[in-house]
């Protein structure tokens, strides 16, 4: 069963106006998928759809946010989720956090989930600012959804870099 999305949490649209409000008004008037950069190439088939994508992110760290932007998000919403309740709601009510100990342990071993997901996306320049270890995940949430309905789809990272295969997501997206 998908997880519920968080109804009340705060969030802060990051740009220029730094607006503030409610994780519920994001899909009052449409779908939406809360996602990872990776998806955001297929976004003309989610707003073919009808479903608007945006990303939250925990911190908001110098020009991380407007490489972020640059690179991999150019034009959909990015809101920051300062107290984590995106993150504590996908991982099923609380945050699930890497070690550096347990992390550096499965960079080592070749047959890791997360060994695979860093040869995956090589291509793919990073950065080392901010708290890294915090998993995430994807929802896609139907338009006017209410408190505590569970999402129409969610996944939450089991390791780092994971995440549900993208057409998951549109069949999901064509539910909503």
């Amino acid at each position: 069963m998908a997880a519920s999305p968080p109804y009340d949490a705060k969030l802060v649209e990051l740009g220029e106006a730094k607006r503030e409000l409610a994780s519920h008004e994001l899909w009052a008037s449409s779908p939406r998928c809360v996602l990872k950069k990776r998806v955001y190439a297929r976004k003309a088939e989610l707003d073919a759809l009808g479903v608007a994508l945006c990303c939250t992110v925990k911190e908001d760290l110098d020009d991380e946010i407007k490489e972020f932007r640059q690179g991999f998000w150019p034009e959909a919403p990015i809101y920051l989720d300062a107290g984590m309740a995106w993150y504590k709601a996908v991982q099923g009510g609380g945050l699930t956090k890497s070690t550096l100990a347990g992390f550096l342990a499965k960079l080592l071993n070749p047959f890791s989930r997360l060994s695979a997901n860093l040869k995956r996306s090589k291509a793919v320049e990073g950065n080392m600012k901010g708290e890294g270890f915090i998993h995430g995940g994807v929802f896609v949430i139907r338009k006017g959804a209410k408190r505590n309905e569970a999402a129409v789809f969610s996944h939450a990272e089991k390791e780092l870099g994971d995440g549900p295969p993208t057409d998951s997501i549109i069949d999901a997206a064509k539910k909503a």
